[in-house]
């Protein structure tokens, strides 16, 4: 348990980090990464001189992440000496970003009384995004008889945040005035817009949060249930390997949602394509063989430190990405493989730790709410995502896809540590007030 004291009824009383937060939820999915690290060095600044002035010392669960991905970057540093000064500082940018936002979110949860306000702020802001996603089919009407991949292309696939709303809504029906203190018409609205814009999306990584965060949210990620939600995952497996037999024409398919679906697995599959269309079909599972290749030949010093900060991955032919042809990429999809070929075996070992142990805490730590939006379980419910979307969209390497969901991580983390260290303080006021008031304990 932390060894410091929780913030006083004067701490919690500050509205702007709840405000601050809506900002920074409702901009980042459209603001460029530069602009939003502009922003989130404001706040750092903003979080410094609270701790400063409070004089409060650094929690063990931010000096426990902070340090691990602080040691990361001098692993990724020792073997990276001959990379590209440029590439090394972006990398560094992309190791040091997630703590960042974490402790921004952190800071704002040591200012604020409970998670229930920024919970409806992160709906609020979703709910607006929900609007100008949808708007464009009201305007063009056409773009419901495109197909997925052409929607995408014309709209682009919403909002992650629509989706995660979308699960705490869901999680929050027959309990929402005591979940969430909102107006019902105001839960029906934000409702019916995230789901519609979380339809439209047509996106495998939104339906991947949903899922997650309402299992997470609902406590099926752990205990009794767990065995139920491994139960349901392998039907549904077995139910999308049925229907992928009934897709033949691979080109005509590809293009729909349904045959993006099917093309999961064979998309994710580690393998080192020889034809152009194989690899452009299945770029993330080539990207991720040519990162084994580069990460194995490597000598014993890079298997355990990697091959250093700023290093490139040799696609083998040049590709085009981000609008231009490609043969060295320093970032990669799969954030695992972009840990595992930068900082080696000890990075990679440190990176799973770090959200393993934020699990672990908010399932060891208890949360006495009788809300069905527990602290703990969004915990949970986060850091499945962060790691299972570490894998297929770079995770928290991501410049802002999951900036929201990390500020949430930090506020939840800082309102369990107090709520369970309150509760420790309640537990020893009698022998408290014993000691003070029985003369043979004196």
């Amino acid at each position: 348990m932390n060894k410091y004291p929780p913030p006083s009824p004067h701490d919690t009383k500050y509205v702007w980090p709840i405000y601050s937060a809506f900002i920074i939820f409702l901009i980042s999915p459209y603001f460029p990464a530069e602009i939003i690290t502009f922003i989130n060095i404001y706040f750092m600044i903003l979080v410094s001189i609270f701790f400063i002035i409070r004089r409060r010392v650094l929690p063990k669960s931010l000096f426990l992440i902070a340090g691990c991905f602080l040691l990361m970057i001098v692993t990724g540093t020792i073997s990276s000496i001959d990379n590209n000064r440029d590439n090394y500082y972006k990398d560094v940018w992309y190791f040091f970003n997630p703590v960042l936002i974490i402790f921004i979110g952190y800071t704002f949860g040591c200012l604020s009384p409970n998670v229930t306000g920024i919970i409806k702020m992160f709906i609020y802001a979703s709910t607006v995004q929900a609007i100008f996603h949808i708007s464009n089919f009201i305007i063009d009407p056409q773009l419901f008889s495109m197909t997925a991949t052409d929607i995408r292309k014309e709209v682009g696939g919403g909002v992650l945040g629509a989706a995660v709303s979308f699960a705490f809504l869901l999680a929050a029906l027959g309990d929402w005035r005591k979940s969430l203190k909102m107006p019902i018409y105001i839960f029906c609205i934000a409702f019916f817009l995230c789901a519609v814009s979380f339809i439209l999306s047509f996106s495998r990584t939104s339906i991947i949060a949903c899922l997650l965060m309402y299992f997470g949210l609902k406590g099926y990620l752990w205990g009794r249930h767990l065995g139920k939600l491994i139960a349901f995952s392998g039907i549904l497996i077995i139910l999308l390997i049925s229907i992928s037999f009934s897709i033949n024409s691979l080109t005509e398919n590809n293009l729909s949602f349904l045959g993006k679906i099917m093309r999961i697995e064979q998309e994710l599959t580690i393998a080192d394509f020889s034809d152009k269309t194989s690899i452009t079909l299945n770029f993330r599972g080539y990207e991720t063989a040519r990162t084994l290749i580069a990460y194995k030949e490597g000598n014993i010093f890079n298997l355990f430190f990697g091959h250093g900060l700023g290093y490139e991955v040799d696609l083998g032919i040049y590709i085009p990405l981000a609008g231009k042809p490609q043969r060295y990429i320093t970032h990669l999809h799969n954030g695992i493989m972009f840990v595992l070929v930068k900082t080696g075996a000890l990075g990679l070992v440190l990176f799973l730790y770090v959200f393993f142990w934020i699990f672990w805490r908010a399932r060891k730590e208890i949360d006495t709410e009788n809300s069905g939006l527990k602290v703990n379980r969004i915990i949970q419910g986060i850091v499945a995502f962060c790691l299972v979307s570490t894998w297929i969209v770079s995770g928290p390497f991501n410049k802002s896809l999951l900036l929201g969901m990390e500020i949430l991580l930090g506020f939840s983390l800082a309102i369990l540590e107090r709520k369970n260290l309150q509760r420790l303080q309640e537990a020893a006021k009698p022998c408290i007030e014993r000691a003070n008031t029985d003369p043979a304990i004196r």
